[in-house]
């Protein structure tokens, strides 16, 4: 079950919405969202259900390609059935490898399951490795444990390492050290609004 399936969900039960609500909507009046958080929720379901980026995904890979990914991913694989002339490997983490790779089979992808341990192998002769980012900053990204092995080995064999951002993952790029908060100097979108809670001091 998807993200926007498990919001919709929620929703048609009558509880509360999810923390992830908070994220890719426009948080300029505050109060509002406050005052009707399900509404909220149900605007950030729709949002969920718009997004293009699994089909930029598919839209974007390279003509016959062999590209390998991590697990069952929520959004950089639901489109691979669009691009019938490509060839995926699924390495398994979490024990949810087979199950996507059938589930790209019946769609008419050419699907391998690999374990994980060939995560090597798999990254270094692919022609791009595909990781979905649960959240995104400029200068970094929070992913599966296994993403960072398969991300050093492409790099390492010189093989393309796309990074999927999806709606409502990309943080803002406010930083705070020793000089207070600073904006990243590296630009990026940010569709996830910053938590003003979490920028209090601490006493």
């Amino acid at each position: 079950m998807g993200r926007t399936s498990r919001i919709r969900e929620c929703l048609s039960s009558n509880c509360a919405p999810p923390p992830l609500c908070r994220s890719g909507l426009d948080f300029g009046n505050a109060r509002s969202y406050f005052s009707d958080p399900l509404e909220t929720a149900r605007r950030f379901a729709d949002l969920l259900a718009a997004d293009l980026t699994s089909k930029k995904v598919a839209c974007s890979l390279p003509e016959n390609a062999i590209l390998s990914l991590i697990g069952w991913p929520d959004i950089e694989g639901s489109k691979l059935y669009e691009r019938p002339d490509i060839s995926v490997r699924v390495l398994d983490a979490c024990g949810e490898g087979n199950g996507y790779a059938r589930n790209l089979m019946s769609q008419g992808v050419q699907a391998t399951e690999l374990p994980l341990t060939a995560i090597g192998q798999s990254c270094a002769t692919s022609d791009v490795v595909l990781i979905e980012a649960a959240a995104a900053r400029p200068d970094g990204i929070v992913t599966g444990s296994s993403a960072l092995a398969a991300a050093s080995t492409a790099k390492f064999f010189g093989v393309d390492v796309w990074v999927v951002v999806g709606e409502g993952r990309a943080l803002p790029g406010a930083i705070i050290g020793p000089n207070g908060l600073v904006q990243s100097g590296l630009p990026m979108r940010a569709d996830c609004p910053v938590a003003s809670e979490l920028l209090r001091p601490a006493f």
